[in-house]
């Protein structure tokens, strides 16, 4: 037996052994006979998967002592226990306990195809100016804006008067169009608010109640009205008109009474953004009453008009005389 050597040898030793009715002791020979002069290959033995007890045995380097767990893990595992094999019975993959040759290690991945640079954005467009805008809500006026409107103004005037103006009338006048109509008809009556007595004021002209302030009230009779009115702010006026012409607070009421209440309703319902609403307001101004044919300085106050739409960013449509509400 010892010098034969792969399957035919041992093909005709467990023929053999089958006729002579040895079988499972000429086994037990060939066994022994093979894992010593290694001349069967290990492949001609089964091999199952190991239980945990033989694993834990094995694993444990129990040797001999292991082979009675082993017998489910095939041929190789109990061979290799019985010949005294420990840990490496499993290690090699003898005792299949999950501790066989490690593989191979994978080939890495092929790195990844680099994706395309994405482009550059282009920088953002620059917004675009806000579009004018029509009768739309308006509760204050800045410096700068009556400046725009009232060029002959210096910048200090503009301030003070743009604040008085804002608490005064803001709330009145209350969007851009009523106070595109109002600051048309101020820049007639005053001179762009740099004339705040009518020039003569003498007895032609009806002194001491000549024409004052930023929307010139005149008469005694107006004047005697607007000191009682609330919205005038001004009780002294009557006894004191130059009041109207001296104190800019007091001037500004007398405005917010001729524009309020002196009609009988607020201008700012006939200011709707087309000439022919500031033709409405310009007669109850000037003459008391609509309609009034052209009151004085039409052109005036409809130039005066045209700059206050352009400065308060009022879209006028000239074509028909309107503007964009």
């Amino acid at each position: 037996l010892f010098l034969c050597a792969g399957w035919f040898c041992a093909l005709v030793f467990v023929v053999y052994c089958f006729m002579m009715k040895s079988l499972s002791t000429c086994l037990m020979f060939l066994c022994v006979a093979s894992a010593t002069a290694g001349v069967i290959p290990e492949t001609v033995f089964s091999r199952g998967t190991c239980n945990i007890a033989c694993c834990s045995c094995v694993l444990g380097g129990g040797g001999v002592a292991c082979a009675p767990k082993c017998g489910p893990c095939g041929s190789s595992c109990v061979i290799c226990v019985n010949n005294g094999g420990g840990k490496a019975c499993a290690t090699d993959g003898r005792c299949d306990c999950g501790h066989g040759p490690s593989p191979s290690p994978p080939s890495p991945p092929s790195p990844p195809h680099p994706h395309p640079s994405p482009p550059h954005p282009s920088p953002p467009s620059p917004p675009s100016p806000p579009s004018p805008s029509g009768c739309s809500p308006m509760l204050s006026i800045s410096g700068s804006e009556l400046s725009c409107v009232y060029p002959q103004l210096g910048a200090l005037k503009a301030g003070e008067y743009a604040t008085a103006l804002s608490f005064k009338m803001g709330g009145a006048l209350n969007n851009k169009c009523g106070w595109a109509a109002f600051l048309g008809n101020v820049g007639t009556e005053s001179a762009g608010l740099t004339e705040w007595t009518q020039e003569p004021c003498n007895g032609a002209t009806g002194a001491p109640y000549c024409g004052r302030g930023p929307l010139q009230i005149t008469g005694p009779s107006n004047y005697k009205f607007c000191a009682g009115q609330p919205v005038c702010g001004c009780s002294g006026i009557y006894n004191d008109p130059e009041e109207a012409s001296d104190d800019t607070k007091t001037g500004f009421g007398t405005a917010a009474c001729v524009w309020e209440t002196l009609a009988g309703h607020s201008l700012t319902h006939d200011a709707d953004g087309t000439v022919n609403g500031l033709l409405k307001t310009a007669c109850y101004i000037n003459a008391g009453h609509y309609p009034c044919g052209y009151p004085n300085g039409w052109d005036s106050r409809q130039s005066y008009w045209r700059a206050a739409n352009k400065c308060l960013g009022v879209d006028v449509d000239t074509s028909n005389n309107t503007t964009s509400v």
